[in-house]
């Protein structure tokens, strides 16, 4: 079964920080270079973008909330009654 991610990509993925590679681009001198500093390089610059992510993440969540204002708490318990309704109704016509 052939790999979906291909066998360059894996291998990209796993030598951040270690030259450049099969890819072409290396991501500056310091990395083509690979090394401890092409590894600290590769990690921060992981680790920055996984903070803007989740800081990107984070602003959508606020921004969604703020469009989509939470149900009433009387319009959410009344949902309730009516889910738990059709699953004992539902319960009832299995068994």
């Amino acid at each position: 079964m052939n790999n979906i991610l291909g066998k360059g990509k894996v291998n990209f993925v796993r030598g951040l920080g270690k030259g450049a590679g099969k890819g072409g681009g290396g991501g500056g001198t310091v990395r083509e270079a690979g090394g401890g500093l092409g590894k600290r390089g590769a990690v921060q610059e992981e680790s920055y973008f996984r903070k803007k992510t989740q800081e990107n993440l984070k602003d959508l969540k606020e921004k969604k909330l703020k469009t989509y204002p939470a149900y009433p708490p009387e319009i959410r318990k009344k949902r309730m009654e009516e889910v738990k309704n059709k699953i004992i109704y539902y319960y009832d016509e299995i068994m």
